[in-house]
């Protein structure tokens, strides 16, 4: 079967634009593809720092500060699990304002007894509030706020460009620094903020700074130098 083609020359002038297209339209394809390949490859590695509390109520025996049995002993068990550390925050909540002195009163001196326990077992900062939120009756809340670091999900084998023709870092790249700076930092709330610097002592650096316009503190060692040398040359002569 013979097709005959009734404009041979046309045919001929719209095939590369035919060509064109179909170029371009792959071109645009394989951008998008390198574009979405870039972004994931790209994506930084973090931890995730959040701030956690753990509550552990003690009871006592109505009208009394002395602890119900086995309350001690569920304290101690609570703060060996949790270890509290210097960026810890213990907290103790005598229960809420009843509006009854007395009441108010033995709850105060049970919140006293327990932040003498906790300061027994090694936690060196506690902090007494009266807020009674969710204190069961003749108990005290002690809880422990810290900041957290979880990190990233590593190995990250999700690289969409292993020969790496987008030249752009691997999916697994930074994750063992990242998640080893999670697991050894001292304070994982540092990793939000930096430590607050300690204060200067601006005096004692401006009086320096004084003395040395003043002439006390010599401008240079070319003296300091020359004298030594002088002194270890006389020394050496007087050895002969």
């Amino acid at each position: 079967m013979v097709v005959q083609l009734r404009n041979p020359v046309r045919f001929l002038v719209a095939l590369p634009c035919l060509f064109c297209a179909a170029g371009c339209a792959s071109d645009s394809a394989l951008l998008k593809a390198a574009d979405a390949r870039i972004e994931t490859s790209e994506t930084p590695k973090e931890n995730t720092v959040q701030f956690v509390s753990f509550v552990h109520q003690v009871h006592f025996a109505a009208g009394s500060t002395g602890f119900a049995p086995g309350e001690a002993n569920a304290l101690d068990g609570f703060i060996t699990r949790l270890a509290p550390h210097y960026a810890d925050r213990v907290q103790i909540d005598s229960g809420a304002v009843s509006g009854n002195a007395n009441a108010d009163a033995l709850a105060a001196r049970r919140a006293e007894a327990v932040a003498a326990e906790l300061r027994r077992m090694g936690a060196a900062t506690v902090e007494i509030e009266q807020a009674g939120d969710n204190v069961d009756a003749n108990a005290v809340a002690v809880g422990v706020s810290r900041y957290v670091a979880t990190g990233p999900k590593c190995p990250d084998w999700n690289d969409k460009d292993p020969q790496g023709f987008s030249n752009t870092p691997t999916s697994n790249f930074g994750c063992a620094t990242i998640t080893n700076l999670g697991a050894m930092v001292a304070n994982p709330a540092d990793l939000l903020r930096g430590a607050q610097p300690g204060p200067a002592d601006a005096e004692f650096v401006a009086r320096g700074v004084q003395r040395y316009r003043n002439g006390e503190i010599s401008k240079s060692l070319e003296p300091e130098l020359s004298q030594g040398s002088a002194m270890s040359g006389s020394m050496g002569g007087g050895a002969k």
